[in-house]
């Protein structure tokens, strides 16, 4: 198993360790960015979640007139 994993060694050179660098930053970025999208798919589905309760009782009480 422990062939398997293979250890990153820091570049020596300076264009490739900025390109890492450069690499890293935008997965976290990119991370951050997944967070946000699932956070806002969870609060719209629970908008329309509500919007369907709303639509419901609004037909309820329109039959009941």
């Amino acid at each position: 198993m422990s062939e398997d994993v293979v250890a990153k060694d820091k570049p020596s050179n300076s264009c490739c360790a900025m390109w890492d660098e450069r690499y890293s930053k935008l997965q976290q970025k990119y991370t951050k960015l997944e967070e946000r999208r699932n956070a806002l798919r969870t609060g719209v589905g629970m908008l329309k979640q509500q919007l369907d309760q709303i639509e419901t009782e609004k037909l309820n009480l329109k039959q009941g007139v």
